[in-house]
């Protein structure tokens, strides 16, 4: 019986672990994938530039090459559920 009641209880710590917000250095991790994956930063930031820094900013990331800075917005959306907290990255539109 005590190996049951110590099963179901680990159980429910795992499951409200996977559920819940990611640490913010995970987070941070998570905010830039999703901003190197993004096309977008490869029609921002030409394929001869260099980035030489990345810094975390009020609301978001900068993003510093040889050549400019990139400021990169991080929008999170309202959580309707427990789990990692979703967001969408906005790029600075292009110079007309």
């Amino acid at each position: 019986m005590k190996k049951v009641l110590f099963l179901a209880v680990a159980l429910m710590t795992l499951n409200g672990m996977a559920s819940a917000a990611l640490p913010p250095l995970w987070q941070n991790v998570a905010e830039l994938k999703a901003i190197l994956n993004d096309k977008q930063l490869g029609d921002t930031v030409q394929s001869g530039e260099v980035i030489e820094d990345i810094k975390k900013t009020e609301t978001g990331w900068l993003i510093v090459t040889n050549h400019q800075e990139v400021p990169i917005q991080v929008v999170y959306a309202p959580a309707t559920r427990p789990g990692p907290a979703q967001f969408t990255v906005v790029f600075p539109s292009a110079p007309k």
